[in-house]
């Protein structure tokens, strides 16, 4: 893990799908490539991450990742870790 903080601007594109989504979250939270393409495993790992993480996301992209299953699921879990972490925060606008 690095010590800077983090941005990341969620890309519902890249979220639709599991094997997409989840090499676009291990590339911008520098997890291990190791890390499963599981969703216990991504929150597990999101809620022990000491960098400070601002994850945002328009609207346009908001309604997108809605409008699917997986990528909601993702935000979901984004979410809650952001609850669970006091280094991750949430913007969405």
């Amino acid at each position: 893990m690095n010590r800077h903080p983090i941005t990341l601007k969620l890309d519902a594109a890249r979220l639709n799908e599991r094997q997409e989504a989840f090499a676009f979250l291990r590339e911008a939270f520098e997890l291990p490539e190791t890390l499963p393409d599981n969703l216990d495993a991504l929150s597990d790992s999101l809620s022990e991450i000491p960098d400070e993480i601002c994850i945002f996301s328009d609207r346009k992209n908001l309604i997108q990742i809605c409008e699917n299953k997986f990528s909601w699921t993702i935000l979901r879990i984004l979410v809650r870790a952001a609850d669970e972490n006091p280094h991750i925060h949430i913007r969405l606008s």
